[in-house]
Order: structure tokens, then sequence, then C-alpha cells
């Protein structure tokens, strides 16, 4: 079975310490394939735990990584714009949008039009 790749969407406190430990543990079904932070020093640190790639934005992760997933841990004034890239730019069905922070009802019908518009 093909491990399951996720891209780690900011690369804070609740990253390090929560999402990190879980990550590892979860090895070799999960694989870290990504990092994104608007702080590069944060996203290499995590990066080389996993020996993947770190980048500054989505867009340039989903340019330049392959992966299944994203886990999104940033600051909550990003939620809403984060999840709409991620499912606007995947090219191919199949991508998973998880959030440390609930989705509001709202955005999820939207995306959820935008995931099978790219599923048909």
């Amino acid at each position: 079975m093909k491990p399951l790749r996720i891209a780690a969407i900011g690369c804070g406190y609740i990253m390090q310490a929560e999402h990190v430990p879980g990550l590892l543990a979860l090895q070799p079904e999960i694989v870290l394939a990504a990092t994104v932070d608007a702080t590069p020093e944060r996203a290499r640190a995590i990066a080389a735990l996993f020996h993947a790639p770190a980048f500054d934005s989505l867009e340039a992760a989903l340019a330049g990584a392959a992966f299944d997933a994203v886990l999104i841990a940033t600051p909550a004034p990003t939620h809403a714009a984060l999840p709409r890239l991620a499912v606007a730019v995947a090219q191919t069905p199949g991508h998973w949008i998880g959030s440390q922070w609930p989705i509001w009802p709202t955005l999820c019908k939207p995306i959820s039009r935008q995931s099978r518009a790219l599923r048909d």
C-alpha cells in the first residue's frame, strides 16, 4: 500500500509540538512530503526531520512537490483562503484537506463543489 503523502502548511508551535510527533509515529504509512511556512527557517527545520523539501508558499509546494493531502496548522485568519487555494490549484483529484481549526460550513459547500468538479 502506498503511503499517504502530506504537506504540512504552517510550521509553528502547534505543528512542532502536536502534529510532528504524530506524523513521525505514523511513518511509513504517512510521509511528510513537503513543509510550507512564511518563515523559511521553520519550514526547513521540520522538513529536515522528514527529508522533505521546504517551501514558503502553498503555491510553490503545489508546483514543486507531490502530495495527496494538506494539513493546515496556520493562524485562524488564513483558514478561509488556504483550503480554497489547495482545492483550486490541485490539478488531480483525490487531494485531501485537514485543518487543526474547524472549517466553517459556508466554506465547506464551495470547497465540496470545487472538489466534485475536479473529480468529474
